[in-house]
């Protein structure tokens, strides 16, 4: 029973940080490390299992069911999680080639490998990667590509928000990567009519620019919204634009600080104009529309999509909460 009581305290432990008004005050790295935990809860527990519970009672066709779930569960796990991870890492060898300074506190990493073609990687989708160097190989970061993959190399871009990313903003090529992925349906796959409409504000226009890149050729519609407080906060504007130009996109841009007191996600300028979502993007009640920014200003803008009257299936939010 001690150790089923510690596995309690684990699993209560485990609910508490997936509070979101708990999760968004931790650092990343703690809020992950107490999940981690989550292993050690159910080992524990099983003890009790066997000993006072009935779920593995000797003699009953139960306990070979049960056993045979649970050493299921723990070999997906280790698979999923360590074997093939691995596994992939050491087949692509990712290795930093190039570390690009995209404006104040951001970067552009690119990553070059062997067989990268295989990952089937789209744009939008993101990794975990761990970077092999010194006060960060202890330590995995979740970042989305900010280009399409093209079957030679891979690249990223951050922005330094405190925390460990500003680590990351001093890589030198030759360090080696490992990764996990990918990861996420927010891609051009998970489109359902002609028309596209992207609205990023921040490095949450990155994913966009990816997306944008790796768009197939069937015939769209396609408007793209950044939104930046300032000229140096709507990031890779240069390639999106150049993005737009050859696949005919129709591009807006946002810049400026929110009118005061109001809860809007246009800058003041856009808002004494009297700009609406429908302004911007006429065609936005007919298309699929893809979101990637700050929580709070995503939350806005999805709740004005919903109120245009776009289904939930059409909508494709991508938040870099954790």
């Amino acid at each position: 029973m001690g150790w089923a009581f510690i596995s309690t305290g684990l699993f209560i432990l485990v609910v508490v940080t997936s509070l979101v008004i708990v999760r968004r005050k931790l650092a990343y790295q703690f809020w992950f490390a107490v999940h981690l935990l989550t292993y050690a809860a159910v080992l524990l527990a099983l003890p009790h299992q066997f000993s006072n519970g009935q779920l593995f009672a000797e003699g009953t066709a139960a306990r070979w069911y049960w056993m045979a779930i649970t050493v299921a569960t723990f070999a997906s796990i280790v698979i999923w999680r360590i074997i093939l991870p691995t596994a992939l890492s050491l087949k692509h060898k990712l290795v930093v080639s190039a570390v690009e300074v995209d404006g104040p506190g951001v970067v552009s990493i690119t990553m070059t490998g062997q067989n990268l073609e295989t990952l089937y990687a789209r744009g939008g989708q993101f990794f975990n990667w761990r970077f092999w160097a010194s006060g960060l190989w202890w330590d995995s970061h979740p970042y989305s590509l900010s280009a399409a993959p093209d079957g030679r190399s891979l690249r990223i871009t951050v922005r330094d928000l405190g925390d460990s990313s500003n680590k990351l903003l001093r890589l030198k090529p030759g360090v080696k990567v490992s990764f996990e992925g990918p990861y996420g349906m927010f891609t051009d796959a998970s489109r359902t009519t002609t028309k596209r409409v992207f609205i990023g504000a921040g490095i949450g226009i990155t994913p966009l620019r990816a997306l944008l890149e790796d768009s197939d050729n069937s015939p769209t519609n396609t408007t793209v919204i950044l939104r930046g407080s300032t000229n140096e906060q709507v990031y890779l504007w240069d390639e999106t634009y150049e993005l737009c130009v050859q696949r005919a996109a129709y591009l807006r841009v946002l810049v400026g600080h929110r009118p005061r007191g109001v809860h809007t996600r246009l800058s003041n300028d856009a808002y004494q104009a009297g700009e609406t979502l429908e302004t911007l993007a006429p065609d936005i009640r007919h298309a699929d529309v893809y979101i990637c920014g700050p929580t709070p200003w995503l939350d806005l803008v999805e709740a004005d999509v919903k109120e245009l009257g776009v289904p939930e299936h059409r909508i494709h939010a991508e938040r870099f909460d954790f």
